[in-house]
């Protein structure tokens, strides 16, 4: 038959932190949860129908509580096959206590059957103290020791958060993931070596706001991205496993898992050169935390 494209086609995450109990490396499209729209209960199967058989598909919810319908369909892919999700999610708690109960109420909601593939601390950021940020990241590996999750991992908007927490010995080496902002509008980590670190690290990077939630091709600048082009120039960065992408309906899913791809580095020049000018024209503050 023919070969698949899409995201079946670019084939599962060879990194080993994006790999389920049994071996098998994800989609590098992830599915999450979308604040700002109500995702209807059938995305996690539809992603699950995309993938085919063989690959399974990352999950990721930041908060448990907020995206009930989409959450209710990956619990039931999960008591399905829970073999064919791999689920994360994370919190903004600090401290041993808080964490374990977050674990545990993202593993109810989520369908995780006592185990959740990763865990993340949520939003690391500059001001923070970085005491603060250890003891979550000392608490989320506890409950790894505990067989509760399988990796653990640090999301941050900020390249300089990520670039300590990489160059840190005591972090980088417990330290599996990297959940950080990345699109073709956003400057930051170039100059910060952001991403060459954490290839240096053995430390998976996850790209989330692709699309700058949707600016960048909902926008109605001739030649804007599509959200699938959005998704495969930050699959292009060097060393990024794989991209979050939080779908809000069937339709934007069936898009970007359709048209994802592997982008020539001309296309890769090109696209950065477009975000670069409209984050210019945007002049949002969108970015005044990404430093």
């Amino acid at each position: 038959g023919m070969a698949a494209g899409g995201v079946a086609g670019l084939g599962g995450a060879a990194h080993r932190a994006l790999r389920t109990r049994d071996g098998r490396g994800c989609a590098r499209v992830g599915v999450g949860g979308a604040a700002r729209a109500d995702q209807p209960l059938g995305l996690a199967r539809a992603a699950l129908e995309l993938a085919g058989p063989s690959l399974p598909v990352l999950f990721f919810s930041y908060n448990p509580e907020r995206y009930p319908r989409f959450l209710e369909g990956v619990r039931a892919a999960a008591g399905a096959d829970r073999g064919a999700v791999y689920l994360a999610s994370g919190c903004c708690d600090r401290g041993a206590a808080g964490v374990a109960a977050r674990v545990d109420r993202a593993d109810e909601v989520m369908g995780g059957g006592g185990f959740l593939d990763a865990f993340v601390a949520e939003y690391v950021c500059p001001g923070e103290d970085f005491e603060d940020a250890a003891g979550a990241l000392a608490a989320i590996r506890e409950r790894r020791e505990a067989g509760r999750v399988g990796f653990v991992g640090a999301s941050t908007h900020s390249a300089a958060v990520a670039r300590a927490l990489l160059d840190s010995e005591r972090h980088a080496p417990h330290l599996d993931l990297l959940l950080l902002r990345y699109n073709m509008a956003h400057d930051v980590h170039e100059a910060n070596g952001t991403l060459e670190a954490a290839q240096a690290a053995g430390v998976a990077v996850v790209a989330f706001t692709s699309t700058r939630w949707n600016g960048l091709c909902d926008s109605d600048a001739p030649g804007a991205p599509s959200a699938a082009t959005c998704v495969s120039w930050a699959l292009a960065g060097p060393g990024v496993a794989a991209v979050l992408h939080s779908p809000r309906d069937e339709a934007e899913l069936r898009a970007v898992w359709r048209g994802t791809r592997a982008l020539g580095a001309p296309e890769v020049r090109r696209w950065r050169a477009h975000g670069r000018a409209w984050g210019a024209a945007a002049a949002d503050g969108f970015e005044a935390d990404a430093a």
